[in-house]
């Protein structure tokens, strides 16, 4: 195996699968396993930030922002929270991170390769919230897709208004007013 990885350009194929093109020939990899084959440095440890831009890619697209700096993506989270209105209602036309929850931040790295298996961090791009991904790079016919997104638990945030909004259930408690 080689170490070293080639020239890799992020592209949409002719049937706007999201692909990843591969060397000097632009030779098109659409899953992990194509990937794996035409750039085996990527299961390189070395390379786990390379490997998850590329995975992200093919898996997501735009929806997905990889998550490489964890101390930026949480100050950024933070100041967006701090920045809504506590206060506010929920509103179906309007996503506020509030809303959600606030994640562990601890939890979020920067991606890595352990043995075979890419773990690495992204956050919905509409939204905002984390997601944490595992990938098998050796195992054959591994599908990443978006069941392959899971997301970190969020912890509710004191003040956010429960009247139906994403977990909630749209009961105001007894002791609140109308």
């Amino acid at each position: 195996m080689t170490d070293a990885i080639p020239l890799v350009t992020l592209g949409l194929g002719a049937d706007s699968q999201y692909v990843v093109m591969v060397g000097e020939q632009d030779q098109e990899a659409r899953d992990v396993a194509s990937l794996m084959a035409l750039a085996p440095g990527l299961m390189r440890p070395a390379a786990a930030l390379e490997a998850a831009r590329f995975i992200n890619h093919m898996a997501q697209g735009p929806a997905f922002d990889l998550i490489t700096d964890p101390a930026a993506y949480a100050a950024a989270y933070r100041a967006r929270v701090d920045a809504e209105d506590p206060n506010e209602n929920w509103s179906q036309n309007k996503v506020r991170l509030r809303d959600y929850g606030m994640p562990d931040f601890d939890q979020i790295k920067i991606p890595v390769i352990a043995g075979s298996v890419l773990t690495y961090f992204a956050a919905d791009s509409h939204m905002g919230v984390p997601y944490k991904v595992l990938v098998d790079l050796a195992r054959p016919g591994v599908k990443v897709d978006a069941d392959s997104y899971d997301p970190l638990d969020l912890t509710p945030l004191s003040g956010a208004a429960d009247v139906g909004g994403p977990g909630g259930s749209g009961i105001q408690d007894e002791d609140s007013e109308d």
